[in-house]
């Protein structure tokens, strides 16, 4: 979009031209037809215009005005006149001079309901803002039936009753030129009504029947549903009636069809151009950038309130400000940067003979946006101070965090530029307040500083400051230190998604490994659950929901970390390097009713069970009888130890 201050500033001036008369009704077309489709801004604009415009005489105002009256920033106001300007309720008229810009608006009468049916684009706009319901509503409220359809008219014409009077007629009484149809400002010269014809045949649709009306409409009908004159052409065809003439309900009906059809069942919605350029342009702005934005789009006196803490800035101020819209003519970006400029020369004051010169001498400049005048102030502050941007003046020292006070450090870290009072404040009452050491502080602020982007609030400051005095940090190589080993906590984290739970130094409370155990079974009673599963990923870092699985077995439903582990790997194994929650919540809870509570008691447990299954898959059932099932008989002969000792699936296999 062009930029604004090239379309509207506070300082222009601008008329308003308006009909005699609204009516009531032509109010509630206006508030119950125009008002979802413009928004509520832009009926304001339109309401305060018409209130502005009633008492007759040809006042002469400047937007500045129109900003305090309706509360919005400049831009606002350009959006809303716009929105009015394409739905036909405002006409807009410019002239440029010497002196400046000026304006006049011209108030249109909304169109009656009749006509904002049958118009295309008015009906689908309303439609899509409004739904089916409401839109029948209105049709039902406003749309009589038609009483004279079965009747012939029989009205005379102005050439049937009166004669034409042959008189001298002064020029300057003349009516010269055309009124213009009063419409919905849309121009079809756009659409390309050769091709159009090119396409349709003379016998099957004649050109006559392609009225003005028909044309304005056709080209309606293409914008709204985004068709092709190729498209049109099937429409057109469908339109037509056995007389070869084209009715407008019709051609609207055709067209309709023919785009739910071959383009989308939903109707066709719109939007604000200047909002889809915005959008566009939408990226992560730097921190100028949004300083900038704050500029432009913030009205002086709000800006005002923000840099004094909400309270309403004096009479006396007031009128400075506002005459820098009406004398000098600058716009509200340049008037924030001209306020913040001054008061950083003053000590936040604003005399109004150092404004007024600085706002003349920024005018001589030709200073237009808030860019430009940052620009300049950076250039004269830098001028002013007899030093240049690129050759701060910096403090040279070789340990700054123990050898300088609390504001030389804040002044040296920012390149030797005045730190702000705030900050100075919130690191002395570390000092003073909270007994934390200048060096402590030093680096404490420093590292605020950074992690917030220079945007340092007193409570983040206060919270690191309460967890370094309890820390007991007393140097500041303590403090880096412990700001490293923060860094490296979080790096850590990033990495791993996750911080373990179980960890070597903490795994005795979840195991009670005997003295002599097994070296077999040893490594899966004492490795935590994620050593398990990243030696098991032959040093690839496990899927954190893995770990954070096996990690609830033991603390959550207290199995033993080598039952875990043992259980880790068997689903793993079995399950082609998947690990389902829903199996291994069936598996712990049946080992846990089992009563299993060591790496060597799940180990003889999954073999005793894959011997079954391979028993299973051989003989097609498990035997019963199992060695740990007899009874051990002492006393019996040795040539028959056979016969007592063996299961009947062994002393089977073997004879």
């Amino acid at each position: 979009m062009v930029h604004l201050y090239k379309e509207l500033q506070p300082a222009d001036h601008f008329e308003i031209s308006i009909p005699q008369f609204l009516s009531a009704h032509e109010r509630q077309l206006i508030t119950l037809f125009y008002q979802p489709l413009t928004g509520l801004e832009a009926i304001c604009f339109y309401n305060t215009l018409w209130a502005e415009g009633e008492e007759g005489s040809n006042i002469t105002f400047n937007h500045y005005h129109l900003m305090n009256v309706l509360n919005m920033p400049i831009g606002k106001v350009f959006e809303a006149r716009i929105a009015l300007e394409a739905i036909g309720l405002l006409r807009t008229y410019r002239k440029d001079t010497i002196d400046g810009r000026s304006f006049i608006y011209e108030l249109m009468r909304p169109i009656e309901a009749q006509s904002f049916f049958q118009d295309p684009l008015l009906s689908m706009f309303l439609y899509s803002k409004i739904g089916e319901q409401a839109y029948r509503n209105l049709k039902t409220r406003y749309l009589k039936p038609n009483k004279t359809e079965s009747y012939t008219e029989v009205s005379r014409t102005f050439v049937d009753v009166f004669k034409p009077v042959h008189k001298n007629v002064p020029k300057d009484l003349q009516v010269s030129g055309t009124t213009r149809k009063k419409d919905v400002p849309f121009y079809y010269h756009q659409f390309d009504f050769n091709l159009l014809f090119s396409g349709l045949s003379e016998h099957l649709v004649p050109t006559s029947a392609i009225t003005p009306e028909v044309r304005e409409s056709i080209a309606k009908l293409a914008f709204l549903y985004q068709l092709t004159p190729l498209d049109m052409q099937k429409v057109v065809i469908l339109a037509i009636d056995e007389n070869l003439k084209i009715q407008d309900e019709r051609l609207k009906k055709a067209a309709l069809e023919y785009y739910q059809l071959t383009i989308s069942k939903d109707l066709p919605n719109f939007s604000k151009t200047f909002e889809e350029s915005k959008q566009e342009k939408e990226s992560t702005p730097s921190k100028e950038q949004e300083l900038l934005h704050y500029y432009e789009t913030t009205s002086p006196i709000d800006h005002l309130r923000n840099l004094n803490n909400g309270k309403e800035p004096t009479p006396y101020i007031r009128e400075l400000v506002e005459n820098l819209f009406i004398k000098h003519g600058m716009n509200p970006g340049v008037v924030n940067v001209l306020i913040d400029y001054v008061m950083l020369q003053t000590d936040k004051k604003l005399p109004k003979n150092f404004v007024e010169t600085i706002a003349d001498h920024w005018n001589r400049k030709n200073i237009r946006t808030a860019q430009e005048a940052m620009e300049f102030a950076r250039l004269e502050h830098d001028k002013y101070n007899n030093k240049t941007p690129q050759q701060p003046e910096l403090i040279q020292v070789k340990n700054p965090y123990d050898s300088l006070n609390v504001y030389e450090f804040l002044k040296y870290i920012n390149e030797g530029k005045e730190p702000f009072d705030y900050i100075v404040k919130i690191a002395d009452s570390l000092v003073k307040y909270h007994g934390l050491s200048v060096p402590v502080v030093n680096v404490l602020m420093e590292y605020a500083i950074k992690q917030t982007d220079g945007k340092v609030s007193k409570k983040f400051v206060e919270t690191i400051a309460s967890n370094w005095i309890t820390l007991n940090i007393q140097t500041s190589d303590d403090a880096l230190a412990q700001i490293q080993k923060t860094k490296d906590e979080k790096q850590s984290k990033r990495e791993l998604l996750f911080n373990a739970r179980i960890t070597n130094e903490n795994i005795q409370q979840f195991t009670a490994i005997p003295e002599d155990l097994d070296e077999d079974y040893q490594y899966y009673e004492s490795t935590p659950p994620y050593q398990f599963l990243k030696n098991y990923y032959k040093g690839n870092e496990p899927f954190p929901m893995t770990v954070k699985l096996a990690e609830d077995l033991v603390i959550v439903y207290g199995l033993p970390v080598g039952v875990v582990n043992v259980l880790t790997e068997y689903v793993l194994t079995t399950q082609n390097g998947q690990f389902p929650k829903r199996l291994v919540d069936t598996i712990a809870s049946s080992w846990r009713q089992l009563g299993i509570q060591t790496a060597q008691g799940a180990i003889d447990y999954v073999l005793q069970q894959k011997e079954a299954k391979d028993l299973h898959s051989k003989l097609g059932y498990v035997p019963k009888i199992t060695p740990e099932s007899i009874i051990k008989v002492e006393t019996v002969r040795k040539e028959w130890q056979g016969y007592a000792s063996l299961t009947p699936y062994e002393f089977l296999k073997h004879s």
